[in-house]
């Protein structure tokens, strides 16, 4: 695939599966056999583990958004530049609702293999979401 259609997978993925909260369409997006480093071992491998972090962030933040700040792309890889936004209405591991709203930074790195992604890693501000969600750091 061209760089641009990368690009455009990519900016699907964010808008169809995240943005609409579809996680049944990270099937037009995502390998079946797709592995996500930064989940849980039980996650990582599999669409289905996908699934489940889209349903698990979006039942905590039922108004969850992603939006792209940077994109870039070369070769199988794309780079994406994002900021979550969303508010904390719902249980997030061990914290309960907080009703407080959260926004965050995360890069997120995709490997494409046959027009879909096969390979996803992160870095995310997991720490700073969290402290917002507690009422420490304000948006």
């Amino acid at each position: 695939m061209a760089t641009e259609e990368n690009k455009g997978l990519i900016r699907g993925l964010y808008e169809e599966v995240w943005n609409q909260h579809a996680p049944e369409a990270a099937d037009e997006f995502v390998a079946p056999d797709v592995f996500t480093r930064d989940m849980l071992p039980e996650y990582q491998h599999g669409i289905e583990g996908y699934k489940h972090l889209v349903e698990w962030l979006h039942t905590a933040m039922p108004d969850l958004r992603m939006d792209i700040e940077d994109i870039l792309a070369e070769g199988d890889k794309v780079a994406a530049f994002v900021t979550l936004t969303g508010t904390h209405t719902g249980p997030l591991r061990d914290l309960d609702p907080s009703g407080r709203e959260v926004s965050v930074k995360h890069s997120h790195w995709y490997r494409l293999a046959n027009g879909k992604v096969a390979e996803v890693w992160s870095v995310r501000d997991d720490l700073g979401m969290m402290q917002q969600m507690k009422g420490e750091v304000t948006v």
